[in-house]
């Protein structure tokens, strides 16, 4: 099978089934087998403001990842979840989005979101082993949406990070808040247990 063959029976364009290949080092039939063993949770040609999805690549701890082309032509790669949530409306390059939830994707706050999901979710972060690995988890209302984080918890004050009030437990609204790296040098584990 070539990678035009397998494109057109995926409906995707050839160069996606190329990039599969190099990515995985892979036949085409290969790439053509994993387009077809996976269950995406958006389609193919689903449109998210500036972005139209033309792929949907393997998927990091069950997170989808939605390979898109953007309005002004360039390609652009994204959790499934911000295109859903809006917190990703276009390339990042081509000045496009430039509404509230594009904007924000830059904020302290909006960075604050995503690290908080990487260390709960993406097991090749360095830190995982200590928030995901341990079973902590992000709460529902905020998992897909950077609004609801926001409005729960407002612009991320200079100077403060995320804090989990209990170190044991999950990141949801009643359990987190913004604070200083000394307030949460006195908030670890060890500090809790110690305190005990």
């Amino acid at each position: 099978m070539t990678p035009i063959e397998a494109a057109n029976k995926l409906n995707i364009h050839p160069s996606t089934i190329r990039q599969r290949m190099k990515i995985n080092n892979c036949t085409a039939l290969d790439a053509y087998n994993m387009g077809i063993s996976k269950r995406p949770k958006i389609k193919f040609g689903q449109k998210f403001s500036h972005l139209e999805v033309i792929d949907i690549l393997p998927s990091i701890n069950g997170n989808s990842i939605a390979l898109c082309v953007c309005e002004c032509g360039r390609l652009k790669q994204s959790l499934s979840m911000c295109l859903k949530d809006g917190s990703v409306t276009c390339c990042g390059n081509c000045g496009l989005g430039r509404g509230f939830s594009h904007s924000k994707t830059n904020s302290p706050s909006y960075i604050s979101w995503l690290s908080m999901k990487q260390r709960c979710l993406n097991n090749n972060n360095p830190n995982w082993r200590y928030y995901g690995g341990r079973g902590i988890k992000v709460c529902d209302r905020w998992i897909n949406s950077f609004n609801n984080f926001l409005n729960d918890m407002g612009e991320r004050p200079k100077g403060l990070t995320l804090d989990r009030i209990n170190p044991n437990g999950h990141y949801e609204p009643n359990n987190c808040r913004w604070a200083s790296r000394a307030v949460q040098a006195n908030n670890t584990r060890r500090s809790s247990q110690t305190h005990q």
